[in-house]
């Protein structure tokens, strides 16, 4: 969304079977890269998953491997913007997000759509 309300892209990715938090870091990890891409510089990202967000507010890497490893490229990429932060909100606040999470298990591993445009993305 931007300043005034408005969507700036919509995304869901197809990741085949996974957990809800690995689901969960390689949106966020897919959600940056878009942001970066399209030359956004402050971003505000609201998640409901309070793992992640509390990782990312306390700087502590997760210890499980798979985690580990998106938290990692998450923390690289979050040094490209100028500003970001991050805000834990309730699952029932965050509908929108929790659409095209439900999108996302109904595409092929690999498949992201993005605002309608299907295409390969290898998945972390």
């Amino acid at each position: 969304m931007s300043a005034n309300g408005e969507c700036v892209s919509r995304y869901c990715w197809g990741l085949g079977i996974e957990t809800n938090n690995t689901a969960e870091f390689c949106a966020l990890l897919q959600g940056l890269r878009i942001a970066h891409l399209k030359g956004i510089s402050s971003l505000l990202v609201f998640g409901d998953s309070r793992l992640l967000i509390q990782a990312l507010a306390s700087k502590k890497r997760p210890t499980h491997l798979i985690l580990a490893t998106i938290y990692q490229k998450i923390q690289s990429l979050c040094k490209t913007f100028h500003t970001i932060r991050f805000y834990h909100v309730l699952r029932g606040l965050n509908s929108k997000a929790d659409k095209e999470a439900n999108n996302g298990t109904l595409l092929s591993r690999g498949v992201l759509n993005m605002d309608g445009i299907e295409s390969r993305c290898d998945t972390p």
